[in-house]
C-alpha cells in the first residue's frame, strides 16, 4: 500500500513539475504572438522566461532519464567500476562548484586527509559530490559557509558536506531522498531545484556499496555524511 501510494505521488508530482513550466512557456509564447514582436522589451522578456522555463524542464527530464537509465538492472551490470581516489574527485567536484559559490560570496572550504580509493565509476562518483555541494550552495544564504572533507576511518572513506544554510526540519528528513520531494517547493523552484538530485545521490551511493546519512537543524545548517568501503 505504501509503495502504491509513493508511485501515485510520483506520477502526480512529475505531471505537476512538467505542467508548471509548460504553462509559463505557453503563456509567454501566446503573448509574443499577440504582440507580434512589436515591443522589443516585451519580446526580450518573453524570450528570457521561455528560455529559463525550458531549461528547467530539460534539467528535470535529464534527471528522470538518468535515474531510469541507472535503475535498469542490465545497465547497472554494465557499469564498469574501477579504483577511484576519493580525495581527488572531491577536490574536482568542489572546483566545479567554486564559481557558483563565489557568486553568492560563500566560503567553500575543502579538506582532504586521505588518498584512499573506493570501487566506483569516476564520473558518477563525482556526480554524487557535486549534487551535494550544489544543494549546499542553493540553500545557503549569501556570505554563508560550506565545507567538504574527505578522510579515512577504519578502512571506511568518509566524506562530509556541511553548510550553515536554512536547514531541514526533523519531519522532512526521512523523505528528502524521495523523488520530487522538496522541503520548501516555492524556495526550491526559485533556486532551480526539482527534487531529483538527492534521489540520484542515494541511488549512486548504494550502487557503489556506500551509505548516506543526514543531520540538520532549521536555521543552522545541514550535514551530509557519505561512507564507502576503502579498497586496498
Amino acid at each position: 500500500e505504501e509503495l502504491r501510494q509513493r508511485q501515485s505521488e510520483f506520477v502526480g508530482n512529475a505531471a505537476h513539475e512538467l505542467r508548471t513550466p509548460l504553462t509559463s512557456i505557453r503563456g509567454f509564447a501566446e503573448l509574443l504572438a499577440e504582440d507580434d514582436f512589436a515591443d522589443p522589451a516585451t519580446s526580450r522578456h518573453c524570450a528570457a522566461v521561455i528560455e529559463k522555463e525550458s531549461a528547467r524542464m530539460e534539467r528535470l527530464i535529464t534527471g528522470l532519464l538518468e535515474l531510469a537509465h541507472l535503475d535498469s538492472r542490465d545497465m547497472r551490470q554494465k557499469i564498469e567500476k574501477e579504483p577511484v581516489e576519493a580525495g581527488r574527485i572531491v577536490t574536482a567536484a568542489a572546483d566545479a562548484l567554486a564559481g557558483k559559490a563565489q557568486k553568492k560570496s560563500q566560503q567553500l572550504n575543502v579538506r582532504i586527509e586521505t588518498d584512499a580509493k573506493l570501487l566506483a565509476r569516476e564520473d558518477l562518483f563525482q556526480e554524487i559530490i557535486q549534487n551535494l555541494l550544489d544543494n549546499a550552495v542553493k540553500y545557503t544564504p549569501e556570505g554563508g559557509k560550506i565545507a567538504v572533507s574527505c578522510e579515512e576511518k577504519d578502512s571506511i572513506i568518509e566524506i562530509e558536506v556541511q553548510d550553515n544554510g536554512i536547514g531541514i526540519a526533523p519531519e522532512h528528513l526521512p523523505y528528502i531522498f524521495d523523488r520530487f520531494y522538496r522541503v520548501d517547493k516555492a524556495r526550491a523552484r526559485q533556486s532551480g531545484g526539482n527534487g531529483i538530485g538527492l534521489s540520484l545521490v542515494k541511488f549512486l551511493v548504494k550502487l557503489f556499496e556506500g551509505k548516506i546519512s543526514v543531520e540538520s537543524e532549521v536555521g543552522k545548517g545541514t550535514r551530509f555524511i557519505v561512507r564507502f568501503p576503502e579498497i586496498s
